[in-house]
């Protein structure tokens, strides 16, 4: 790690795939929150 590399913002390949990384999870999230509802699952849970 030099000056330079601090002086410079991540390269974009990067971002997008920590983008694209968050993006699962949140998909990952959203489908097992779905899931859970339909198997009533909700009601414990409130």
């Amino acid at each position: 790690m030099t000056a330079n590399d601090l002086a410079f913002p991540p390269r974009p390949q990067q971002g997008a795939a920590l983008a694209y990384l968050r993006g699962r999870v949140l998909l990952k999230r959203l489908r097992a929150c779905v899931s859970a509802k339909q198997n009533g699952f909700w009601q414990i849970v409130r």
